[in-house]
């Protein structure tokens, strides 16, 4: 049973207490969508009735996942629910034949001005039992622009009367519409907390069932969510808009922010290293908004020294360090200030990599803290202990994997705790899946590690590594004299910037190298 039955009554109620009201105020519905394509949208929500048969037959709210542990939704979805009436499933595509992931729901945040008469503030956040390893959608900060093309997505109903719904996931191009415009179909019913979208001629819309998913924008060549679906008068009717809470509303960002705070995982993000200068993109939007905004320093480093990242401390940010290519001695930003404090504080490594050597880092052994290593002519030789000192292959790491000429790469392949290497050849990648440091074949082949081959690069660009989107694993990126592409699905392929992030020159220039981490 869909929510658009409750609500209906609740809406009937309503328009006999305030004549502002329409019977069909609440739960927007899509219609004049498309099939969604599969994976496209991998943090979608449905919430579903506990007591409900099917997820078909018992999805009655969409919701998206803005952490590891928190799912977005509409206020008036589960403001008078008890988290035992219903479930969160994630990992759905088509409500009859996926099973998908149940998330076990421990509280339900309302927004403290929700008011079920007015719609103000229809958002609510659940808080999840445990972290999931799902993407997690970016919440975007900014107003959208009156015109601008956004796409909702659900499995609500196809149809105005609220008879049919689709088992496959739906989404729908509406353009935001200003205020003002809208204001001339809810009179009086607007709020600040309120967006509206749609078309004049009407025929496209959010429909029953499509409550609490996302509302989203093109921000830096990746999708934000800037709205939640909340309510309208009828679906897709001409000259009536459907109307979202927005995000960027102070009120409304504030609750969100406060709530996920540390709770939240993040997302790796960009960087790059100019000559001794750093650029760190400080709010991980994939653009830079100048040094009062991101984090811009010299001092930690000189012209020809190679950049590298990692927990240095164990904790959950990415410190910065370099690998003075000249020399082979590595300099460590142990503390986290993004200053060098001189040898005392921070780590200099005189013995660890000789001139000519490429520095990676990585968590070598599963212990939580990154370590330094070099990347040689297809010979790696990493500190195991991270002590910081070369001692021999019998403690430390030695391990052959790639060639002359390759550029190395190390990440969690495989979500685990240890990092594996990989290398980038002229657009192919070889990444050690099953961290054993050793080439195990390409799966296609039979065998155990990870071959891209031209899928995802070309000759030329210099690569990067990150868990751009907060899954818990991490994926191949490249960066193209000052473009980024980086594999957001982790499907090891070119899926276009729709799919993929694409940040055309918004982050760093030709001559610039590549850096990630969480900052």
């Amino acid at each position: 049973m869909k929510k658009r039955v409750y609500v209906f009554v609740t809406a009937i109620v309503l328009n006999i207490m305030l004549s502002t009201i329409h019977a069909d105020v609440l739960n927007p519905r899509i219609i004049g969508g498309t099939d969604a394509v599969p994976g496209a949208w991998p943090w979608i929500a449905a919430l579903v009735y506990a007591d409900g048969s099917s997820n078909y037959k018992g999805q009655f709210c969409g919701g998206s996942l803005v952490g590891q542990q928190w799912v977005l939704t509409a206020a008036h979805c589960v403001y008078d629910m008890k988290i035992s009436d219903f479930k969160v499933v994630l990992g759905l595509y088509n409500l009859k034949t996926d099973m998908g992931t149940v998330a076990t729901v421990k509280q339900t945040w309302v927004h403290p001005n929700w008011n079920s008469t007015t719609l103000s503030s229809d958002l609510a956040l659940l808080e999840l039992a445990t972290p999931i390893n799902f993407p997690v959608v970016a919440l975007s900060v900014q107003k959208a622009t009156a015109g601008v093309n956004a796409i909702a997505i659900g499995w609500g109903s196809t149809d105005s009367a609220g008879n049919q719904y689709p088992s496959v996931l739906q989404q729908v191009t509406l353009p935001i519409v200003d205020l003002v415009t809208c204001k001339e179909t809810y009179p009086n019913q607007l709020s600040s907390t309120m967006i509206c979208a749609g078309y004049p001629q009407g025929g496209k819309d959010t429909c029953t069932g499509d409550s609490g998913g996302p509302l989203m924008v093109i921000e830096n060549g990746r999708y934000t969510q800037m709205g939640i679906a909340s309510w309208g008068n009828s679906c897709a009717k001409p000259g009536i808009y459907g109307v979202y809470s927005d995000l960027s509303s102070p009120s409304l960002q504030k609750f969100v922010q406060d709530k996920l705070g540390s709770n939240s995982l993040i997302s790796d993000t960009l960087g790059v290293f100019r000559d001794g200068q750093w650029f760190l993109d400080a709010n991980g939007n994939g653009a830079w908004d100048g040094c009062g905004t991101e984090f811009c320093f010299t001092g930690f480093g000189q012209a020809g020294d190679m950049p590298a990242s990692g927990n240095w401390d164990g904790g959950s940010k990415s410190f910065i360090g370099v690998l003075r290519s000249g020399t082979g001695e590595w300099f460590i930003d142990l503390n986290g200030n993004r200053k060098w404090d001189g040898c005392a504080v921070d780590g200099c490594y005189s013995g660890f990599g000789a001139p000519g050597d490429l520095p990676v880092a990585g968590d070598w052994n599963g212990t939580g803290f990154a370590k330094i290593g070099v990347f040689r002519n297809g010979q790696w030789y990493l500190d195991a202990n991270g002590n910081g000192t070369w001692d021999g292959c019998g403690t430390d790491l030695c391990l052959s994997f790639g060639q002359a000429g390759d550029l190395p790469v190390a990440g969690n392949w495989n979500g685990g705790l240890q990092a594996g290497v990989g290398v980038f050849r002229a657009g192919t990648w070889y990444l050690d899946y099953n961290g054993n440091g050793q080439w195990d074949g390409c799966q296609q082949d039979g065998g155990q590690d990870l071959c891209l081959y031209g899928s995802f690069g070309q000759a030329g660009d210099l690569p990067a590594a990150g868990d751009w989107n907060d899954d818990g694993k991490a994926k191949v990126g490249v960066f193209r004299n000052g473009t980024w592409f980086l594999d957001y699905n982790s499907n090891g392929q070119w899926d276009g910037c729709d799919v993929d992030r694409c940040y055309f020159g918004s982050f760093g220039q030709a001559g610039d190298l590549p850096v990630a981490g969480k900052w």
